[in-house]
């Protein structure tokens, strides 16, 4: 692509379009991506003493890109470290103390030294403590450890440190003790001169007063790491985030972008073992560097191509002398590890080359990310006019609702969480709400919770079963009292039809399971926006109509199916669901289909059958619902082919199923439905 003379302040505002439209949404919406994680968070911590919940990531910063990760910090709650010579407030004195004392290592990394054994110590501590001399320390290479085989044999799922982290899949589980002093080492960045005014006094002062966090992780320029701890400042940086303008936090995402389109670059230039040799936490904290060194001024949409430089620039100067600083204690060198010799001399060459290319820079494409560049797409010119087209209210709107389905999705409550007092707090809290944003937030959590909760308890009392019909019979009135309540929020009715198969009611579960196919289905599975055809329904019957949030929300809210061996279940699809130890996730469509069959099967309706089963194979090809996207559909057609004695469409459906390699495929039963099949064949 040649370099005409470019206008700088037109393509800055298209790309600042660009970024909104495609990547990261409006100010509104990211306001209420975090105002969604807060409330989330706060109604979790009034119910948990042993451990509060600390969301991180770019998720709970209110960016939602693709591959955005998720971070989960658990504070255990019956921990007070301190430093030698403080006073143990009295309302900690219960708790254990660990005193923070200095290591020898780079700036913010501490040992921590057993000060007293509290009156209630988790075990995965008790099992950390590593004596030294007449003194006893804390390991947190053990105590990761132990962290790590704990939830590996809690959930059945093998768990791998990952940095300070017990991760899985793609969700980290960072367990950690809360600092109440502010590390001396940081001290600088609290009295350091700030031109600019950012951050504001207020926000420092806040910073400050809630401490910083001690995660289990060492410094890997250390010979030895056994006993250090990494002084993690996730709750300073959230706030730092939450505080940026609109404009800045399109750069942080600008950022994020541009390195995503570098990594094939990075991996070819200096290999795949050092590719984090940049990383996202290195941008994050460029930013932060880059806004309190400029004036405001600069950050407007016209400039955002000069805001790029001039953090790329910065960059670059990090690079070429090998020292980029830690934003809250300048003395740790980030750089120290990664980038020297060799490594060092690489990075400079690759992004002088960018720097050399100015705008073209922004050309550069990734195979695994993106294959169209920013450049080309603010170039193009149909594109050029839809970024520059005046957006309908009814366009803002749909998106708007559409950023909200997709928040709301994404906060599942894991269900051992869901007891009556998380659901009496969520109630209570949707009670309170200032704002139709806050009470939509409380009003979905409540749903999920009942729901969860009351799919829990059914399931304990058919499988333990009561003492006596009577007390059986109470405990599934109250429990599906409390599922029709929930049935008035979306796909939440399957749940409510489950009930009534397996109490026998199928004439009632199969109608219920029509309700739900006959009705448009607004599911977006990983998409932000639904396909086309959807959208324009969507639009139509709810865009413009000066509906609530909440009122849409129970029209439209479509969710997969979440089925757990611990919650209620349909017995057909246990052998699916006790491999799992995550459980299985349902598309609400086949879901129905399937459901709709097994309730004709059991009152001996053939039509109705027939009917269900072709629902079924037509949903089987759906774009989003399908089998080609979800194993478990083609599992569901294998029964309904197996319940009519239809062995070879049985095993040809469980051989599908088998194929194809989805989430959690590696807990896919498949292959035993077809050997029982093929043993049950030759008796």
């Amino acid at each position: 692509m040649e370099g005409p003379p470019w206008n700088f302040e037109k393509i800055s505002v298209l790309i600042s379009k660009l970024i909104e439209r495609s990547l990261m949404g409006t100010e509104e919406a990211i306001r209420f991506r975090r105002r969604a994680m807060l409330i989330h968070e706060r109604i979790i911590n009034t119910t948990n003493d042993d451990l509060n919940v600390h969301y991180g990531g770019s998720k709970a910063e209110g960016l939602s890109l693709f591959g955005s990760d998720f971070d989960f910090m658990f504070v255990d709650n019956h921990v007070v470290a301190l430093y030698p010579g403080q006073i143990v407030p009295p309302e900690d004195a219960h708790k254990t103390v660990l005193y923070v004392r200095e290591s020898a290592c780079r700036p913010g990394y501490v040992a921590l030294q057993l000060g007293h054994i509290g009156q209630k110590i988790d075990s995965c501590l008790c099992n950390s403590f590593a004596p030294v001399g007449n003194v006893i320390f804390v390991s947190s290479d053990m105590y990761r450890e132990q962290i790590v085989n704990k939830r590996t044999t809690q959930t059945g799922m093998r768990h791998v440190s990952n940095g300070p982290s017990c991760s899985v899949e793609d969700m980290d589980h960072v367990r950690c003790f809360h600092f109440n002093s502010w590390p001396r080492e940081a001290n600088q960045w609290v009295r350091r001169p700030r031109l600019y005014g950012w951050p504001t006094q207020a926000l420092i002062d806040k910073i400050v007063q809630n401490g910083c966090h001690l995660v289990p992780v060492g410094d890997k320029c250390s010979d030895d790491t056994l006993l250090q701890w990494r002084v993690s400042f996730a709750s300073a940086e959230r706030l730092l985030v939450h505080s940026l303008s609109h404009i800045q936090m399109k750069m942080y995402c600008f950022l994020k972008y541009f390195l995503k389109q570098m990594k094939d670059k990075l991996r070819y230039i200096i290999g795949k073992e050092d590719d984090d040799i940049l990383c996202s936490y290195h941008l994050k904290t460029l930013l932060f560097i880059s806004v309190e060194h400029s004036n405001p001024k600069l950050w407007q949409e016209q400039n955002l191509f000069y805001c790029f430089w001039f953090c790329f620039n910065i960059l670059i100067s990090c690079v070429k002398v090998g020292h980029f600083p830690n934003y809250f204690i300048p003395t740790n060198n980030m750089f120290q590890r990664k980038v020297h010799g060799e490594n060092q001399q690489k990075l400079f060459l690759m992004l002088n080359m960018f720097h050399s290319e100015k705008l073209l820079c922004l050309s550069h494409t990734s195979r695994t990310f993106s294959e169209v560049s920013m450049l080309e797409c603010v170039c193009n010119f149909e594109i050029q006019t839809e970024l520059n087209r005046t957006q309908t209210v009814q366009e803002m709107e749909y998106r708007q609702d559409m950023n909200i389905k997709r928040t709301l999705d994404k906060l599942m409550l894991p269900f051992e969480f869901c007891t009556p007092l998380l659901i009496a707090r969520s109630i209570n809290l949707q009670m309170k709400s200032v704002s139709e944003l806050d009470e939509l937030v409380a009003f979905a959590t409540t749903v999920d919770i009942v729901s969860t909760a009351a799919k829990r308890e059914i399931h304990q009392d058919l499988v333990a079963g009561s003492t006596n019909n009577k007390t059986r019979y109470r405990t599934l009135r109250k429990c599906q009292h409390r599922l029709t309540l929930c049935a008035s929020m979306g796909t939440y009715l399957l749940d409510l039809a489950t009930l009534h198969f397996l109490t026998g009611n199928y004439s009632k579960a199969q109608e219920m399971c029509g309700r739900i196919t006959s009705q448009p289905s607004y599911f977006t599975h990983t998409r932000t926006f639904l396909p086309q055809n959807q959208e324009e329904m969507y639009r139509q019957q709810y865009c413009g109509k000066r509906y609530t949030s909440i009122h849409k929300l129970k029209k439209t809210f479509t969710r997969d199916i979440y089925v757990h061996k611990e919650t209620m279940y349909l017995p057909h699809l246990r052998l699916e669901i006790t491999r799992s130890p995550l459980g299985v996730l349902i598309p609400p469509l086949p879901y129905a289909a399937f459901l709709s069959f097994m309730s004709c099967n059991e009152r001996k309706d053939r039509i109705g059958c027939d009917v269900a089963l072709r629902n079924l194979i037509q949903v089987k090809y759906d774009d989003l619902q399908g089998g080609h996207r979800h194993w478990i559909v083609n599992t569901l057609l294998g029964l309904c082919y197996q319940m009519l004695g239809d062995y070879p469409r049985a095993i040809r459906a469980y051989r599908d199923s088998a194929q194809t390699k989805t989430d959690y495929h590696e807990y896919n039963p498949a292959l035993e439905r077809i050997a029982a099949i093929q043993r049950f064949d030759t008796e």
